[in-house]
Formats: C-alpha cells, structure tokens, sequence
C-alpha cells in the first residue's frame, strides 16, 4: 500500500463521517442505547480525536489534550455539559481533515519506513503500517455510526464522496 492510497481512504472517510452525522441532532447524538454502547457524539468526538492524534504523529506536534481526554481510548462515554457539540465537533473534523491532507503530502519516505512511536495490532511495523492502522480504525468507527443512524431510524448515510467537506 503507498501513501496515495493511504491519502484516498482518508478523503473518502472525511466524506463519509460527514455523511454519517447528517441530520442528527444534539440530543440525537447522546442517544445511549444500551450500557456497553457508545452514543453517536462520543463516537463522533473519537474519530476526531484519533485524527488529531495522527496529525499529531505527522508534525511532531501535542496532541489535542481536551479530545484524549474526554474520547480517547478507555474514556467514559457519559456525556456532560463540558463537552464540545456535535456542531464543534464536525467543525473540529473539518479542520484537522485539512491538515491531515497536508501532513499526508509532505511525508518523506524515510519517515514512511521508521519505526512508529507505538505499535498497533496491524503487523507492519513501521510508521506507514501505524498511519494505515488508523484508516481501518476511523472504518470500524464509521461503520458503527452508520449502523447507530438506523437505531434513531434515520436514512442510510450516502456513501460517496463529497466534493467539498
């Protein structure tokens, strides 16, 4: 797998939270609808914060604290007042899609090739294999807001590609 395809999956999945998020409301989006699954926002919140992460991962940068905090791995999924919108959030997707497509076009081979700062379960082990780990994660995640959509009885989510996200 290269970069370029690696880049696609990214724009194609940008286009699909999108479409996934369509039309649900705030109160929609804290929906619970049982005990050991999460609500849309938190789902939402946490596909936004592991693309923060590898944004973070492509600059060199910090990762966004508030989003780790409240939809990173092992957080709770009760929502509170302290948490961004669903409105914020898609903004805050919006946004680091953008410089993720940036950090994607200026990766060097070398770095590509490096040894990632933590390994996943996918057995490349280099920083290609960790970007592409995150791909297929963002899917498993998008595939649960899909099917989430259809609990609310909503429409199913469109999914192809929109020109401009």
């Amino acid at each position: 797998m290269n970069i370029e395809a690696i880049a696609a999956a990214y724009e194609l999945q940008t286009s699909l939270f999108v479409h996934a998020l369509e039309n649900i409301s705030e109160e929609e989006s804290i929906t619970s609808f049982a005990e050991n699954l999460n609500p849309i926002k938190w789902i939402a919140g946490h596909l936004t914060d592991a693309r923060m992460t590898v944004v973070s991962l492509l600059t060199d940068t910090p990762v966004h604290s508030t989003y780790k905090k409240q939809f990173g791995k092992g957080s709770s999924n009760l929502m509170d007042a302290s948490f961004p919108t669903l409105e914020q959030i898609k903004t805050d997707w919006r946004s680091i899609s953008e410089e993720l497509k940036i950090g994607l076009t200026d990766l060097t081979n070398e770095k590509l090739q490096a040894k990632p700062p933590f390994q996943t379960s996918i057995p490349d082990e280099t920083f290609l294999g960790l970007i592409t780990y995150f791909v297929i994660h963002e899917s498993f995640h998008i595939g649960q807001l899909s099917i989430s959509r259809k609990l609310i009885q909503k429409p199913t989510m469109a999914m192809g590609r929109l020109i401009a996200v």
